[in-house]
C-alpha cells in the first residue's frame, strides 16, 4: 500500500513538474557575435545586428525563427558580408567609432558615437510586425533635419511630412503630389548631438516614411511586406554620411572627357 502511494505521489510530482515547464515563459536572451550581437525578445522575434564598418551597421529582423533570405538589389554581397571588428557590451558592442546598445525584451537599438554621444535611438514600441507589413520607430529629436528620399516634393528638410516610395507615372505633379518617379528609400539627420547619420532601409516593397507628420517626435518607417533589413549609417557630417552610404550602394560613374576643337578637355 506504501509503496503504490510512493508511486503515485512520484507520478503526480512528474506531471506537475512537466506542467511547470511548460508554463514557464521564454526568455529574452542576448547572443555575442564575431562582428556584432543577436537578441531574441522571447516572443520568437530576433534582431540582429552587425557592424560592416567602424560606421556603417546592419539591422535585420525576423519575425520566427528563421531569417529572410540574405539578398538585395542594392547592396553588393561583398558588402553585406564585411565585418568590422568590435568589442562586446554588456548590452551590445562597440566599434572604434560607435557603440550599440540593444534591450532585447523590446528589441529597442540606440547608437551613439565612441564618446556616449547619442546618434539614433528607437522610440517606444520601436519594432511592430503584422500580416500588413511591419513599422519601425526612429525618436525624431528637437533641432534634428532631415533630408533625402530621391525625387519628392515638399520641402528640402523633409522634417514634419511624410511620403511612400513607390515609382510612379505622375505627370502634370504638384507640389504636393507623392509618390512621384523616384523612390529611394535612404535619408539622413544631422543635428542630433553625437553628429549625423543615415538610414537605408533595403526593401523593394512599397513603403512608407513619417518623419514628425504624425507624431512630433517621432520617426516611423515600414513597408507592406518584404525584409525587415536597413543599414545604420554615422558620420561626424552629412558628408561623412553620404560618402559613406556610396560605398554601401555604389558611386556614381565619372563623365567622360573628351578635348573640344580648342584643346582644352570637357565633360562629355
Amino acid at each position: 500500500m506504501i509503496r503504490r502511494l510512493s508511486l503515485a505521489a512520484l507520478a503526480m510530482a512528474l506531471v506537475w513538474s512537466g506542467q511547470s515547464a511548460e508554463a514557464q515563459p521564454a526568455r529574452a536572451s542576448l547572443l555575442a557575435l564575431p562582428s556584432g550581437v543577436e537578441a531574441s525578445n522571447g516572443a520568437g522575434a530576433r534582431i540582429r545586428v552587425e557592424a560592416l564598418t567602424d560606421s556603417i551597421l546592419r539591422v535585420r529582423i525576423a519575425a520566427g525563427r528563421d531569417w529572410p533570405e540574405d539578398a538585395s538589389w542594392a547592396v553588393p554581397p561583398a558588402v553585406r558580408h564585411q565585418h568590422a571588428p568590435v568589442q562586446p557590451l554588456p548590452d551590445g558592442f562597440r566599434t572604434a567609432a560607435l557603440q550599440v546598445h540593444l534591450i532585447p525584451s523590446t528589441m529597442s537599438l540606440t547608437v551613439t558615437d565612441a564618446q556616449g554621444r547619442e546618434l539614433v535611438s528607437d522610440a517606444f514600441d520601436p519594432v511592430t510586425i503584422s500580416a500588413n507589413g511591419f513599422s519601425l520607430k526612429k525618436l525624431l529629436r528637437p533641432g534634428e533635419h532631415i533630408y533625402g528620399l530621391g525625387d519628392k516634393t515638399g520641402n528640402f528638410d523633409r522634417r514634419g511630412e511624410s511620403f511612400v516610395n513607390w515609382n510612379t507615372d505622375a505627370y502634370g505633379f504638384q507640389r504636393d503630389t507623392d509618390p512621384i518617379y523616384k523612390s529611394i528609400p535612404f535619408y539622413i539627420a544631422t543635428g542630433a548631438e553625437g553628429g549625423a547619420y543615415g538610414l537605408f532601409l533595403d526593401n523593394t516593397w512599397r513603403s512608407w516614411f513619417d518623419f514628425g507628420h504624425r507624431d512630433d517626435v517621432t520617426i516611423e518607417i515600414g513597408a507592406y511586406s518584404g525584409p525587415i533589413d536597413y543599414y545604420v549609417i554615422a558620420g561626424a557630417t552629412v558628408r561623412d554620411v553620404v560618402r559613406r552610404y556610396t560605398d554601401l550602394t555604389g558611386k556614381a560613374p565619372l563623365t567622360l572627357r573628351r578635348p573640344d576643337p580648342k584643346g582644352v578637355e570637357v565633360a562629355a
